[in-house]
């Protein structure tokens, strides 16, 4: 082995939580997000948001099926 390498074969290292993270630095940045009023995109179609209301559950799930997203049960819209 050349001087300066290690073996760590066969070595598992495992964090707590505190140990993973530095609290304080997660805590500085959530006191720093902004929360602000929810704002509609300028680019939505309405026409597509329409047809997507429109849509019983089983029609909105076999299109999010065609874009790759599988949904769960839904809840009231």
């Amino acid at each position: 082995m050349k001087a300066g390498q290690h073996n760590t074969q066969g070595t598992d290292v495992y964090l707590t939580a505190d140990e993973s993270f530095d609290m304080a630095e997660l805590q500085r940045r959530i006191e720093q997000m902004k929360m602000g009023d929810p704002t509609s995109s300028p680019h939505v179609d309405d026409g597509q948001l329409r047809k997507i209301r429109r849509l019983n559950d089983a029609q909105l799930r076999a299109e999010l099926k065609k874009v790759g997203i599988v949904a769960g049960p839904m809840c009231a819209r």
